[in-house]
């Protein structure tokens, strides 16, 4: 988990931002289910949704797929607590992968009766 941990931390503006998402896949190969979903409680994803806004095709889509995995592995009510407000923002991207990404997200939320009023 700390060389995931350490791959999104590494996820800053001006540096290889697209090498760092797809060295994440390989990092999680690593990793049982277990450890993945007790490890996502205590890592940001906030650099990853970061990667979303800066406009370069491949890197839009190499965040959509890390973060499409990594969301899976999150509790639907941690997803929305802590990146409902970007995935609102998500649904209005030029790009439709990332709306797509968040729909996806969403739907999962639904699922849960009590987290649906929250998504409603």
């Amino acid at each position: 988990m700390d060389k995931l941990s350490s791959l999104l931390t590494s996820l800053e503006p001006g540096s290889d931002r697209l090498a760092a998402l797809e060295a994440v896949k390989p990092a999680l190969s690593t990793l049982s289910r277990q450890e993945l979903v007790d490890g996502l409680r205590d890592v940001s994803l906030l650099p990853v949704f970061d990667c979303l806004n800066g406009g370069e095709p491949s890197l839009i889509q190499a965040a959509c797929s890390v973060l499409q995995h990594l969301l899976g592995f999150t509790d639907p009510a941690l997803v929305l607590e802590r990146y409902g407000g970007l995935m609102v923002h998500g649904l209005v991207h030029q790009d439709e992968n990332v709306v797509l990404l968040i729909l996806k997200q969403m739907s999962r939320c639904i699922l849960d009766d009590e987290l649906a009023l929250l998504v409603i």
